[in-house]
């Protein structure tokens, strides 16, 4: 049961960054990755909703600095 409470939640947030998208569709988008896996996450739901909103999406990499 776990698992099928995660894929739920994951579909939740699908269906947000959709509608979000979707309300902003004649706009650019500019994300900001750092290549950690919530970035990496974040850049595969948005390039999957991608197909289904026309817009432009931008991909800028952000170094933390961090070592």
């Amino acid at each position: 049961m776990p698992a099928q409470a995660g894929v739920q939640k994951f579909n939740r947030v699908e269906l947000k960054m959709f509608q979000l998208m979707r309300r902003y569709a004649s706009r650019r988008l500019l994300v900001a990755v750092s290549g950690g896996c919530d970035s990496m996450s974040l850049l595969a739901l948005l390039a999957k909703i991608h197909v289904r909103v026309p817009m432009e999406l931008g991909i800028a990499y952000v170094h933390h600095g961090a070592d």
